[in-house]
């Protein structure tokens, strides 16, 4: 159970503070920001720490407004401290819905068996935090859960009294029984004050069920409730574990009794199991690693294949990855086998014996019935149960199939497909629960991570269809002018801007040419771009000025129930003769670009971002454009935020000023890394 934030005195304090975008490379920031601070011997174990509790927050947190989570990292003269910070409002600690040793995830487990304490706070926010020291606190509850990690590497039995003592603070009353030979029972018990008569008959009602029948028990009584939990090792029922608390927290009572139950248990075997503790451990890191691994892309087949590859040899001597295809047919997505001269043999049986989705053994059944299969020792006899042929038994002998899980990918309530690990060497490694557990828990890791891939990237297909047909889809002929218009998404592919353009002719027979950016990027972006589209072409068919037009897009902005923002520029090109006569407003904009040969030159006027305040300023600029010179309007993408890549872009202008408009066009979307709007008018002839 998380005890109370209670630290040690702080001195000579060095402070890392950031904001990290809640998205599936938060991992990864979270532990580039280690990096600014010396951690010594305390980096591995932070490392993987404050991996686990980032992914927590984003995987179970709620994102503040700006679509992040606060990270706060201290450095002391007495340890390390980490704090993750989300917009979840307080129900109960996510990170301990599932307790040690039962079945579910092992992030808890993780930071219980790395850091020195941790624990969480909560009330409009909630704050999981983790410790790492070598001096343990003077007092308070954090000195209980510090000194209990210290004597339990002892050889000595676990320190009951000040497990309780923790429990106590957070209950009325607790209590263990062990039966350490198997017959004389030794108790402790800890409490505010002495249990009441009710309280303790409850309670001993509790235990003794539990001692019986090793089940979770709940009794509860006029104004208390008593939960007892079995204290387990390899199934050997060791004792019990009991609390005591007001009837509206039998919840927090029966986590706390299993988070006792989860320390007090491993702790009271000796070196014979320290071995597998160790092994726990190993399991957590590879678990870390692997999560790392899913974050790391949303190309989902290279991503399993970067999974295969850490399960082999390290957990398997060859892996499978399989994955449901919309059909109902099952394509194979990784496999990876330690022996590279054996990956032909493998690759040959997997694609000469596709799975059968009928067939009721191995993968097929996983996928059916969203079950994971373990086989601790693979026999002959099983082999030719499940072979369909004379060819495929023979090669999966060959193959040495001695020990195997197959566990499906969930997620969402849908099977996505399975991950198969092989053992060929029983002495080397025989699949048991402990390994079964560990790979469904990447099962699951991993399928959400497939299933996040997949509905970003119908999302993403969607915000761009929507966003190009917000898009003119030709620009129109404006006698005496040549147009150039291109849009060009981002290279990244995984999101979708709010770039967009438009050409509108007044009733007076002046144009208007209009390009903007509205904040942010999928589909909200996109719904924005018609919002302003349509708000700019209702002002233009009212003839009203550019500065004016731009003004009531701010309204619009603001009036909608939406808090993005919106840069534009407007213009309104008015011919006379073989000139053009433009006026310019720009709101929070890059500056357009008058080009000619030999100079180029921005069009400045005072503007700011739109939809952001009531009452904007917005100036207009007057110029001229003849036939000898092009206005070049373009978004951010072009120059980005980078003050160099503008001048960049002012030179290499000056090289194609003589060119066509959409040869000028074309010289500016090339060199894109972000989504890109051009749009370049170039007089040609008489404009009336």
């Amino acid at each position: 159970m998380a005890m109370p934030d209670q630290a040690p005195a702080r001195s000579r304090t060095r402070v890392v503070q950031h904001r990290l975008l809640a998205s599936t490379s938060i991992a990864s920031a979270a532990r580039a920001a280690l990096d600014d601070l010396d951690l010594g011997e305390f980096l591995t174990d932070a490392q993987i720490v404050v991996s686990e509790l980032a992914t927590n927050a984003v995987r179970h947190g709620m994102p503040f407004d700006d679509g992040c989570v606060a990270m706060r990292i201290a450095r002391e003269d007495w340890g390390v401290r980490m704090e993750i910070t989300d917009a979840r409002p307080y129900s109960r600690p996510v990170m301990i819905d599932k307790p040690p040793d039962r079945d579910g995830g092992r992030g808890l487990d993780m930071i219980d068996r790395l850091s020195t304490a941790w624990g969480f706070r909560s009330a409009r926010t909630t704050t999981f935090w983790a410790e790492f020291s070598e001096v343990v606190p003077e007092s308070g509850p954090t000195k209980v859960l510090a000194a209990c990690r210290r004597l339990l590497t002892d050889e000595t039995r676990p320190p009951v009294e000040l497990l309780l003592e923790a429990a106590a603070t957070r209950m009325r009353w607790s209590v263990a029984e062990f039966r350490p030979s198997g017959s004389a029972t030794a108790a402790a018990s800890a409490g505010f004050r002495a249990p009441t008569t009710n309280e303790r008959n409850a309670l001993d009602g509790a235990c003794a069920g539990a001692v019986e029948v090793p089940t979770e028990i709940e009794v509860s009584g006029a104004s208390d409730v008593a939960v007892a939990v079995p204290v387990t090792v390899a199934d050997q029922l060791l004792g019990v574990i009991g609390v005591v608390g007001p009837d509206d927290t039998s919840e927090d009572a029966l986590e706390l009794a299993h988070w006792i139950a989860g320390i007090v248990g491993p702790a009271l075997v000796r070196e014979s199991d320290r071995t597998s503790q160790d092994h726990l451990v190993d399991q957590l890191t590879f678990l870390a690693r692997a999560t790392e691994a899913l974050g790391s892309s949303l190309d989902h087949d290279k991503t399993l294949q970067d999974v295969a590859r850490l399960l082999v040899p390290a957990r398997a001597d060859w892996c499978t990855i399989n994955l449901l295809n919309d059909d109902g047919s099952i394509r194979r997505v990784a496999a990876e086998h330690s022996d590279p001269r054996t990956k032909d043999r493998l690759h040959e049986l997997l694609d000469s014996h596709p799975h059968d989705p009928d067939a009721d053994t191995g993968v097929p059944l996983a996928i059916k019935t969203g079950q994971a299969l373990l086989f601790p020792e693979v026999s002959q006899d099983l082999l030719e149960e499940t072979a369909n042929d004379p060819e495929y038994l023979e090669i999966t002998r060959d193959l040495a199939i001695r020990s195997c899980i197959i566990a499906p990918l969930e997620a969402r309530g849908s099977v996505l497909g399975t991950i198969s690990l092989v053992s060929t060497d029983l002495d080397r490694l025989r699949y048991d629960e402990s390994d079964l557990a560990l790979i469904k828990d990447l099962a699951r890791r991993a399928a959400v991570a497939i299933d996040n891939a997949r509905i970003h990237t119908s999302t993403t297909e969607v915000a761009r269809a929507l966003q190009q047909t917000l898009l003119p889809t030709e620009l129109p002929t404006i006698p005496g002018m040549n147009l150039a218009a291109r849009y060009v998404p981002s290279n990244s592919k995984q999101h979708v801007g709010g770039d967009f353009y438009d050409v509108v002719e007044a009733e007076d027979g002046s144009w208007y040419v209009i390009i903007g950016d509205v904040q942010g990027k999928g589909v909200k972006a996109a719904t924005l771009i018609g919002l302003a589209r349509h708000t700019l072409r209702s002002a233009i068919l009212r003839l009203e000025s550019p500065a004016a037009a731009l003004k009531t897009l701010n309204r619009a902005l603001n009036a909608a129930s939406t808090d993005r923002s919106c840069t534009a520029v407007c213009v309104r090109a008015v011919p006379d003769d073989r000139t053009w006569n433009l006026t310019i407003a720009r709101a929070g904009h890059p500056e357009p670009l008058m080009v000619a040969k030999g100079s180029v030159e921005p069009v400045s006027s005072r503007g700011v971002l739109l939809g952001v305040m009531d009452d904007v300023l917005i100036e207009e600029a007057g110029v001229e454009l003849s036939p000898a010179t092009s206005l070049v309007l373009f978004t951010d993408g072009a120059i980005g935020t980078d003050g160099g890549a503008e001048i960049t872009l002012r030179r290499s202008l000056e090289a194609v000023a003589s060119l066509s408009a959409d040869g000028i066009a074309d010289s500016i979307a090339p060199a894109v890394v972000d989504d890109l709007a051009v749009l370049v008018l170039q007089p040609h002839g008489r404009a009336v």
